[in-house]
């Protein structure tokens, strides 16, 4: 591992030639259309190359799937996606090495440099010591549709579970603490992780229809937040619907609005429009989740913050992480080659646009640092492949433990009863109580040691 003066002194350097620029280049204004690329002299001698950015807007979008920035090119608008990647440098072939693509490992990756030994491997950003500011904030059982948010046990957040340091806590060791650092998104792990241990982060609570942190970053909100969360964004969008951007038959999918391997999510329907209904309905927040309203609102929060907190407005390098998640909800229950998705990508692509608007405005982007990626990709559904004639199904593990190759282990082994307990991806889970093995044919006991979570 790299020590970390080391990679304090590295930051350095990256600060002051823009080499971490995975999507925008850093310096020169979106009128001088030059491109983010580095010749051997800029190598050799990085003074030679732009000052410092006053900002760092990490850009991830949940479920970005490696196609899916190119995929509708040829309608995308200007100054969002198009302008990353005619702008910027663009890594058509990254890969992350971990086993479990879930948003926290993928965003700890992101946030951290490294794939391996952040101490996250799955599951939430939890905290028993910490607690929300806002009281009923925390995960309604009722109505989660998040498994990994349904499977909170703890009302507290915190960074607490990295176990090594982020980009943003480098940047604030680099600056003596005088960088301001905020993490947002609609998911609590979309905005811990990028806040790291040194920043603040904000989420979406989908009980409150509000903006929330817990107790690890704030001992009260400060004003603005309290005064954006009493303007109700998020109400706005009552009796209203998704609805599609453009022309049904300008899209690709244009024809298959009505496919049976989608989720129906009760009133919301699997075809547009799409219908919000009010906030008196107990899924309201749920549906803003599940279309490009949720992304909108992400980006009205942040725009807020950077005018409130004064982001960008020194020459101290400032950070931003902004977590968009309707891509990753939207892929869960329509699918990466929906109507749904297609529509929603060139809804973020506008949405992008308004961002780097906004910070063009209150900055500059020749002074801002744009890097966008994903946390993770996400698989065709299987229905959409079937129907190509691809074969493909889902798994079953409540059904493995009566697989004849069990039947067989169980047999060998002279295990009686259930063997599987669980699966929980990446982790196979295995009973090993002795009360289950009866013993083998030559009249010896054996046992299979199996590593859980």
């Amino acid at each position: 591992m790299t020590s970390r003066s080391t990679r304090q002194r590295t930051l350095q350097a990256l600060l002051s030639t823009g080499l971490i620029a995975l999507a925008s280049g850093c310096g020169g204004t979106a009128s001088d259309k030059a491109t983010a690329t580095l010749d051997d002299a800029q190598m050799e001698n990085p003074a030679r190359t732009h000052e410092k950015p006053r900002l760092v807007l990490q850009i991830t979008v949940d479920q970005f799937r490696g196609d899916l920035p190119t995929r509708y090119a040829d309608r995308l608008g200007e100054g969002g996606l198009r302008y990353l990647l005619e702008e910027g440098i663009h890594y058509n072939n990254a890969h992350h090495g971990h086993a479990n693509t879930e948003t926290i490992v993928g965003h700890v990756t992101l946030a951290t440099g490294f794939d391996r030994k952040t101490g996250v491997t799955t599951y939430n950003i939890e905290d028993r010591d910490e607690h929300l500011l806002t009281e009923g904030a925390d995960v309604d059982a009722a109505t989660e549709i998040d498994p990994t948010q349904k499977a909170a046990t703890s009302d507290g957040r915190s960074p607490r579970a990295i176990l090594t340091t982020t980009f943003s806590d480098e940047l604030a060791s680099l600056t003596a603490g005088r960088a301001k650092i905020f993490g947002v998104s609609v998911k609590d792990r979309g905005a811990v992780s990028m806040a790291g241990h040194t920043g603040k982060a904000f989420w979406f609570s989908k009980a409150t229809n509000q903006f929330v942190t817990s107790s690890y970053y704030y001992d009260e909100y400060p004003r603005w937040i309290v005064d954006w969360n009493a303007r109700k964004i998020p109400e706005s969008y009552a009796n209203t619907a998704w609805k599609l951007l453009h022309p049904i038959d300008t899209y690709l999918f244009g024809k298959q609005d009505d496919q049976e391997w989608e989720a129906e999510l009760g009133s919301y329907g699997r075809t547009f429009p799409h219908e919000f209904t009010t906030p008196e309905n107990p899924y309201f927040s749920t549906f803003l989740t599940i279309s490009p309203a949720g992304d909108e609102i992400t980006t009205d929060f942040a725009k807020t913050l950077i005018a409130e907190e004064g982001l960008g407005d020194d020459d101290v390098t400032d950070y931003l992480g902004v977590s968009y998640s309707a891509t990753d909800y939207i892929g869960h229950f329509f699918g990466p080659s929906s109507l749904e998705s297609e529509d929603n990508i060139l809804q973020l692509d506008r949405t992008l646009a308004d961002l780097f608007a906004y910070v063009d405005q209150e900055i500059g982007l020749e002074n801002t640092l744009i890097v966008l990626s994903a946390d993770h990709g996400g698989p065709e559904a299987p229905g959409y492949l079937n129907k190509l004639g691809i074969p493909a199904d889902y798994v079953s593990p409540d059904e493995w433990d009566k697989d004849p190759v069990i039947a067989q282990v169980k047999s060998k082994f002279g295990i009686r009863g259930q063997m599987i307990e669980g699966y929980d991806h990446p982790y196979l889970s295995v009973l090993c109580d002795p009360e289950h093995f009866v013993g083998t044919r030559d009249g010896s006991r054996q046992r299979i040691d199996a590593s859980g979570p």
